[in-house]
């Protein structure tokens, strides 16, 4: 399974956690408790204090989250993991 593109891809999400983590921690760390215990007292369910209070609050925080999961993505996967023999093909028309 070495060099096979899922792999590289599971091994990526897997280095990409940290990051995720890091910054979702503090976009939900800065939530506001009384908002949440007062949306309870007026009714709502937890899905609706979710969609209509912590989701809005925490969005922009969690697309900050993608892109810093993708950023480390990408600076792990390189073609010649995938494609062995590529550093060579190229390494030959570099030496020119």
């Amino acid at each position: 399974m070495y060099g096979t593109p899922s792999l590289l891809v599971i091994a990526g999400i897997a280095g990409a956690i940290p990051y995720a983590v890091r910054v979702q921690l503090g976009a939900f760390g800065n939530l506001s408790g009384t908002m949440l215990r007062a949306a309870a007292i007026q009714g709502a369910s937890i899905f609706d204090r979710m969609r209509h209070i912590v989701l809005p609050l925490v969005r922009q925080l969690l697309l900050i989250a993608a892109l810093a999961s993708f950023g480390s993505m990408s600076s792990t996967v390189r073609p010649s993991a995938i494609y062995p023999n590529l550093t060579k093909w190229v390494g030959a028309f570099s030496k020119k």
